[in-house]
C-alpha cells in the first residue's frame, strides 16, 4: 500500500481537484483504494460517485459490439436504424455499428445541442 500511496502523492501533486479511485485485482481479490482531491486515503470509494471515464468507454463499447456479434445477436454491419425505435431518418440506415466504432460514420464529434457549461 506503501508504493501506491507514493504514486498517488506523485500522480496528483499538481492537480488540486482530483478523486481517484485505483481498483487491484490480485488472484481473484479485489481490493478498492480511493484518494480525495486532498490526498487523503478513504478505505472505501464513495458507493454514488460519479466519475468521467473519458475515451476508455470506446474501448468497452467496441468490447461489447465485438461479444455480442460472437453470440449472433447482432452484426456489426447491422445499421443504427435497427436499433432506434420511431425514428424515421433514412441517414440512420446508412451508418452501421462497424462505423460508429470505427469512428468513420461522418457523424461530428460532439453534437451540436449538447451542452459543455
Amino acid at each position: 500500500m506503501m508504493g501506491l500511496q507514493s504514486f498517488v502523492s506523485d500522480y496528483t501533486k499538481d492537480k488540486k481537484h482530483l478523486e481517484l479511485v485505483i481498483g487491484i485485482v490480485r488472484e481473484g481479490d479485489v481490493e478498492y483504494y480511493s484518494f480525495d482531491h486532498n490526498k487523503k486515503k478513504r478505505l472505501t470509494p464513495p458507493e454514488h460517485k460519479l466519475f468521467e471515464i473519458g475515451s476508455i468507454t470506446k474501448v468497452f463499447t467496441s468490447i461489447i459490439l465485438l461479444e455480442m456479434e460472437k453470440e449472433k445477436l447482432l452484426s456489426s454491419d447491422d445499421s443504427v436504424g435497427k436499433f432506434v425505435q420511431n425514428v424515421e431518418n433514412d441517414y440512420l440506415n446508412k451508418i452501421t455499428l462497424r462505423s460508429l466504432a470505427t469512428h468513420t460514420s461522418g457523424l461530428p464529434t460532439l453534437a451540436t445541442n449538447h451542452n459543455l457549461a
